[in-house]
């Protein structure tokens, strides 16, 4: 096995692997076979459900903001090839000068 970088399973690796997750996955159907009561979620209070909204809206504006970083750093290393967004404004003086 190689460390610092990534490397595939491969060979005995494989099936080592594949065959604890077939006993795992097993074991978890028998119980599940096992139960005579279905089990319940507890209810969650409220501030765990506005825990919960936040980090769903925040989830969504982070590709956007990954998006944004991206281009302003390709804009810095790459001066002169890469043309900066139109300003809006054209009365305004360009933020990036």
């Amino acid at each position: 096995m190689r460390f610092g970088t990534w490397a595939p399973h491969s060979g005995t690796e494989a099936v080592a692997v594949a065959a604890v997750l077939l006993v795992v996955a097993a074991t978890l159907a028998y119980l599940a076979t096992r139960l005579r009561v279905p089990l319940e979620p507890r209810r969650r209070d409220r501030v765990a459900t506005a825990f919960m909204i936040a980090v769903w809206l925040l989830s969504g504006w982070t590709p956007s903001i990954g998006w944004q970083v991206a281009n302003l750093l390709a804009i810095h290393a790459f001066p002169g090839q890469i043309a900066p967004r139109a300003r809006p404004f054209p009365s305004q003086p360009a933020p990036w000068s």
